[in-house]
């Protein structure tokens, strides 16, 4: 498994991600980038989820963040 936490430019991480996809090996990403984050996973094809409520998975984008009681 490589884990990458720096940010490096993007044709380097996917670089990185083929290399271990070809490989067999686990491969995840993430980076703080000032006020956006992101997280990339990838444990190949062999790789199975066994999620027992089948919750589908989303991508969600924060709007707005408020300090008020019942936000």
């Amino acid at each position: 498994m490589v884990v990458v936490t720096d940010n490096f430019d993007k044709e380097h991480i996917k670089r990185l991600n083929e290399y271990c996809h070809s490989h067999n090996m686990g491969f995840i990403y993430g980076a703080a980038l000032g006020l956006y984050t992101t997280c990339f996973v990838d444990f190949g094809v062999n790789h199975k989820i066994l999620d027992s409520e089948g919750t589908p998975i989303k991508t969600v984008l924060i709007s707005r963040i408020t300090k008020e009681k019942e936000a």
